[in-house]
């Protein structure tokens, strides 16, 4: 996380959800659609959700429309 709220600090402008707000809506649309994630990347359904998988969600919402 602190590697994030650093990027974020500097970083800002090159988020498209910089807000709170923005940010924790769109973890739950990538959370939504995480098969699709998968998928559009031709990666492997993970069947099982770990901690790296959390990770992406947590990348992949600073820039998650």
């Amino acid at each position: 996380m602190v590697l994030l709220i650093d990027d974020l600090k500097e970083n800002r402008n090159e988020w498209e959800n910089n807000t709170l707000e923005t940010y924790l809506e769109a973890i739950v649309r990538c959370t939504e659609d995480l098969d699709g994630y998968y998928i559009n990347r031709k990666l492997t359904i993970p069947q099982n959700i770990d901690w790296k998988v959390f990770a992406n969600i947590l990348v992949s919402a600073k820039m998650y429309e």
